[in-house]
């Protein structure tokens, strides 16, 4: 049994180098990942600056990795943590295996000197050692202690090497946790500027949609300029002004227009009633120089009428009596 066991431990022991040899690829793996990742950011941001669109869609693509990489870089890290546990765990049962070995080698040298004290003293008599269950003879006893010896060895060279194992996957595992760290770290700030970014794409795509308007404004003012005509607001402004100051002077000279033409009237009514006057002066004259009938000489009656004038009453209607 005791010859079995060290066999056993030897295929245990190279399984576990196996798997250290496994988990200290691990972190490589990962870590180029993460070198892989930051400058496939770096190159697809510089390739895509100027296109605001595929410059959006890149940075969504590239937030949708992180999960996938920091998933990766955590599967890798749970495996080394299990296997430092169960490392540990067997560290543990070594020691104390190396414990109760000792404890029994100990024990064992102890019967075994008072075995042969006896012998020594009763010559032929046969000794016998009891250890545990077993009642044993020197030399059975001899080959126990033996046997307790090389398992306390066997076990005592499994936790040392174990102790060598759970310093490397320790390291691994303290640099899987660097990394993942970053990975999140990495993460959270992209989310963060994430929305500041879309909108200076934003920003970017209107700016090129206002250079975009304002050359076709400058094209369409080159092509109409040449002929005259009207291309803004301003423009058309003016003209609506001064169509309005030319339709407010004629208004003006209409006006001034309508009130010459009543002082015109006016003064040819005076004028007619002076010359009326002066025809009746001059008939009666002739009349009375002709000595035919006596010369009655009158004027018109002239009836002025002025804002103070009372208004005439109602002249009586005519019926048919």
């Amino acid at each position: 049994m005791g010859f079995i066991k060290p066999v056993i431990w030897m295929s245990v022991a190279g399984t576990l180098a196996a798997g250290t040899a496994l988990a200290v690829m691990g972190p490589h793996r990962a870590h180029a990942l993460l070198s892989q990742a930051q400058h496939t950011i770096n190159t697809s941001i510089d390739a895509n600056i100027d296109d605001p669109i595929a410059l959006r869609q890149q940075l969504r693509d590239l937030e949708s990795q992180y999960p996938g990489r920091i998933a990766e870089v955590r599967g890798d890290l749970a495996e080394l943590t299990s296997q430092i546990g169960q490392l540990e765990r067997e560290r543990t049962v070594s020691q104390r295996v190396v414990e109760l070995a000792e404890a029994d080698l100990h024990q064992m040298k102890t019967l075994l000197t008072k075995a042969n004290a006896a012998q020594t003293e009763n010559g032929f008599a046969l000794v016998k050692v009891r250890f545990g269950e077993e009642s044993l003879n020197v030399e059975q006893a001899y080959s126990k202690a033996n046997q307790i010896n090389q398992l306390r060895s066997a076990y005592a060279s499994k936790a040392a090497d174990i102790d060598n194992n759970l310093s490397v996957l320790q390291q691994q595992a303290d640099r899987l946790g660097q990394i993942l760290a970053q990975l999140e770290g990495e993460r959270a700030d992209f989310q963060t500027q994430l929305y500041q970014l879309d909108r200076q794409v934003d920003a970017i795509a209107r700016n090129d949609r206002m250079i975009e308007m304002l050359e076709k404004r400058q094209v369409a003012f080159d092509k109409y300029s040449r002929y005259g005509d009207v291309t803004s607001p301003d423009q058309v402004q003016g003209r609506i002004a001064k169509i309005l100051a030319e339709q407010e002077a004629r208004l003006n000279d209409l006006s001034l227009a309508a009130n010459r033409n009543s002082y015109e009237q006016q003064a040819k009514n005076e004028i007619a009633r002076r010359d009326l006057s002066y025809q009746t002066r001059i008939g009666a004259e002739i009349l009375e120089q002709a000595g035919s009938v006596p010369v009655i000489e009158f004027e018109p009656e002239v009836i002025e009428i002025t804002p103070e004038t009372p208004a005439a009453p109602p002249s009586p209607i005519a019926s048919n009596n």
